[in-house]
C-alpha cells in the first residue's frame, strides 16, 4: 500500500514541476488543469499515507517531510497561480517583430538580382475638378535581374487621407520614373564567357509593381485598383499590413530572420540629382490639358520682339558627363519697355541643378541674344517684326520665369528663390499648377486652347505641322 501511493505520489509530483516548468501563462488552461490536479491527486496520497503513518509504529521522520513537502508544494502553487506572468522567447521574438514595417518591408525585399534602386519622391494631388488634395510622398523602387532580363518596379504609399488616390494615380505615373531611369541610369556588368555584355537598358519590363500601402484598404477598393492597373497591361501585387503580419508570423517561427535596414551610400562628387516627378495627367474628365511646352511657346505673345535659342547644358555624374537642352525665349516688351526671358525645363533629374545653375547664366544669355538680333538683318532667320521688336534695347524688368515640368520640393524652390535675388532677379516658377489655371481659363472662356507642340532636336514643333509632313 505504502510503496503504490508513493508511486502515484511521484506521477503527481512530476506532473506538477512539468507544469511550472511550461506554464508561461495565466491563461493557459491545460497546464493550469495539470498543475492543480497534480497537487490534488499530491495531496490525497500525502493524506492517505499521513493516515497510514500515524498508526502505532509508524515513521515519524517520514511524517516531517511529508509535512514540509506539502506546505512547500502548496504555497509554491500559490505564489505562482498569483504571482507575474512569466515570459518565454515567443514573446520577446514578437516584441521585436513590432520594428517590422511596411515601410522596413518596402526597402529590404528583393535582395537578389542584378540590381535595386529605391528613391523617396512627393507630388501635389488634384480630384477629376481640378481640387489640390495636397502634396504627398512616395517612394519607387526599381529591381533588375540581368540573367533574366527583366525588371520589374515597386511603389511605397505612406498612410495619409489619400493613399487610395496616390495608388491610381501611379497607374500612369510609373512610366514617367520608368522612362526617367532608363534615360539617366545605365547599370552593366563585366562581360560574360560568352563575352556578351550585360546591360540594364536591354531589361524588359514585367509589367509587374509591388504596392506597399500603409492605408487599411476595404476589398472593394483594392479590387478597384487591381482592375484599374490591369486595364493598363500592369500586374499589381498589393503588400498591406496583411503582409505586414504574415511576415512577423514568419520570423516569431523562426523561419525567417529579422530584416536588417539597408544602408545607402553617399552620393558620387559633384552633381546630386534631385527627385524627378512629371504629375500632369494627360486627360481630365476627357479632355486633353494644354502641354506646359505649349504655354512656353505661346506665351506672351504680342508684347513686341521675341528671339528664341537653346542652351545645352553639361552635367557630371561621377566620371560620367551628360548634356541637358533648354529653350530660351528673351522678350523686348515694346508696350512695357522691358525686357525679359523665359526658360522651358523639361523633365530631367537634374532639374533644380538646371535652374540652379542659369541663375549666373541668365544675364549673359539673355544679352547675348539681344545683341544677336539686334545686330542680325531681316532674313537672316530673323523675321521684319523680331527686327523691329529688339530695335531698342530695354532694361531688364528682373523678372526671370521658369516653365518647369518638374517638381521641387519646398526647400528646393526657397533656396532657389533666395539664389536668384542674390543674382538681382524675380524667379517666376510655371509648374502643373500654372496648367490648371490655365485650364480653368479655357474652360470658363477666358483664354484659348494653345495649339501642342513637342520637342525636337532643336526648336520646338507643332504637332499639326509635324503631321503634314
Amino acid at each position: 500500500m505504502r510503496e503504490t501511493l508513493f508511486f502515484i505520489g511521484g506521477l503527481a509530483g512530476a506532473a506538477v514541476l512539468t507544469s511550472l516548468a511550461v506554464l508561461v501563462q495565466h491563461d493557459s488552461p491545460f497546464w493550469k488543469w495539470a498543475l492543480w490536479a497534480g497537487i490534488a491527486i499530491f495531496a490525497a496520497c500525502a493524506f492517505i499515507l499521513l493516515l497510514d503513518l500515524i498508526k502505532p509504529g509508524g515513521n515519524i521522520v517520514l511524517l516531517a517531510g511529508m509535512g514540509v513537502g506539502i506546505t512547500l508544494l502548496v504555497g509554491c502553487g500559490i505564489a505562482f497561480y498569483f504571482g507575474p506572468p512569466t515570459s518565454n522567447s515567443s514573446e520577446v521574438k514578437t516584441e521585436s517583430n513590432q520594428n517590422l514595417t511596411i515601410q522596413l518591408l518596402w526597402r529590404t525585399d528583393f535582395n537578389v538580382g542584378s540590381y535595386k534602386m529605391l528613391q523617396m519622391f512627393d507630388t501635389d494631388l488634384y480630384t477629376r475638378d481640378l481640387q489640390r488634395l495636397g502634396r504627398f510622398d512616395f517612394g519607387v523602387g526599381m529591381y533588375g535581374s540581368f540573367e533574366s532580363k527583366s525588371l520589374f518596379m515597386s511603389l511605397y504609399v505612406p498612410g495619409s487621407d489619400h493613399g487610395y488616390d496616390l495608388i491610381s494615380w501611379f497607374s500612369d505615373g510609373y512610366r514617367t520614373y520608368l522612362d526617367d531611369a532608363r534615360k539617366n541610369f545605365h547599370i552593366w556588368t563585366a562581360p560574360q564567357g560568352d563575352r556578351s555584355q550585360p546591360l540594364s537598358d536591354n531589361l524588359i519590363f514585367t509589367n509587374r509593381i509591388y504596392i506597399y500601402y500603409e492605408n487599411i484598404l476595404a476589398d472593394d477598393q483594392v479590387n478597384n485598383l487591381t482592375n484599374l492597373y490591369r486595364s493598363k497591361g500592369l500586374e499589381p501585387v498589393f503588400r498591406g499590413f496583411g503582409y505586414l503580419e504574415y511576415r512577423r508570423l514568419r520570423i516569431a517561427a523562426g523561419q525567417e530572420k529579422m530584416p536588417v535596414d539597408v544602408v545607402p551610400s553617399p552620393a558620387p562628387e559633384g552633381l546630386v540629382l534631385p527627385p524627378f516627378v512629371d504629375h500632369s495627367p494627360q486627360l481630365i474628365d476627357g479632355q486633353k490639358l494644354p502641354t506646359l511646352l505649349s504655354l512656353f511657346m505661346t506665351d506672351f505673345k504680342g508684347v513686341g520682339g521675341m528671339a528664341a535659342q537653346w542652351t545645352d547644358i553639361a552635367l557630371r555624374y561621377g566620371s560620367q558627363e551628360r548634356k541637358e537642352r533648354v529653350q530660351f525665349h528673351v522678350y523686348n516688351d515694346i508696350h512695357k519697355h522691358v525686357r525679359f526671358i523665359a526658360y522651358y525645363i523639361p523633365p530631367s533629374a537634374a532639374a533644380f541643378a538646371i535652374v540652379k545653375y542659369l541663375a549666373s547664366h541668365y544675364v549673359d544669355q539673355m544679352n547675348d541674344l539681344t545683341k544677336k538680333v539686334a545686330a542680325a538683318k531681316e532674313g537672316e532667320n530673323v523675321s521684319a517684326r523680331a527686327a523691329e521688336g529688339f530695335a531698342k534695347n530695354f532694361p531688364f524688368s528682373g523678372t526671370v520665369y521658369v516653365y518647369l515640368d518638374n517638381s521641387l520640393s519646398d526647400t528646393q524652390t526657397a533656396e532657389l528663390v533666395e539664389l536668384y535675388k542674390e543674382q538681382e532677379a524675380d524667379i517666376q516658377f510655371r509648374d502643373f499648377g500654372y496648367v490648371i489655371e490655365t485650364w480653368k481659363k479655357i474652360k470658363a472662356g477666358k483664354a484659348v486652347m494653345p495649339p501642342e507642340y513637342r520637342l525636337t532636336d532643336e526648336f520646338p514643333q507643332l504637332v499639326s505641322d509635324e503631321k503634314q509632313q
